[in-house]
């Protein structure tokens, strides 16, 4: 697919970014896991593969956001009921170390979000934000995501 988009438009291929919801974020995780090498970001939301999946490649960023209330596509938390477990998969594959980061931030009155951020992996950088609601798309999300990724390569 991404071949015949070539075909027709110009592609930035230094910004390929891959996103899905629910069953669709599942979706995006396997073409990350399969394809990452052509993937500059994954924008995942609300859905996961297991976290011990084998996967061959991995992409540069990964961007992962999940209600901890989901009850259609439960958060995977871990043993310990720790929620850093819902990105474990890309902290392995990018050689991430402890947290370097969290912060908190709203995109509405009702959307809340706290950030953890693995920003010293060897290769690229894994953000986590959860929120205390459920199994949606949040307001506002996708666009703090863009003009965050827009931004790194502005400068």
């Amino acid at each position: 697919m991404l071949e015949d988009a070539a075909r027709k438009y110009p592609i930035d291929r230094s910004r390929i970014y891959v996103s899905g919801y629910s069953w669709g974020s599942n979706m995006a995780w396997r073409y990350a896991c399969e394809n990452g090498s052509e993937v500059r970001a994954l924008l995942a939301v609300s859905g996961t593969l297991d976290q011990n999946e084998d996967c061959e490649t991995f992409p540069q960023e990964v961007r992962h956001v999940h209600g901890l209330t989901d009850n259609v596509l439960d958060f995977p938390f871990g043993a310990d009921g720790g929620t850093s477990y819902a990105v474990q998969l890309w902290r392995d594959l990018l050689e991430c170390g402890d947290a370097t980061g969290e912060d908190s931030y709203s995109t509405t009155e009702r959307d809340h979000f706290t950030r953890t951020i693995w920003g010293d992996c060897a290769t690229g950088q894994v953000i986590l934000d959860t929120h205390p609601r459920g199994h949606f798309i949040p307001r506002g999300w996708f666009a703090k995501q863009l003009d965050e990724l827009l931004s790194e390569g502005a400068s």
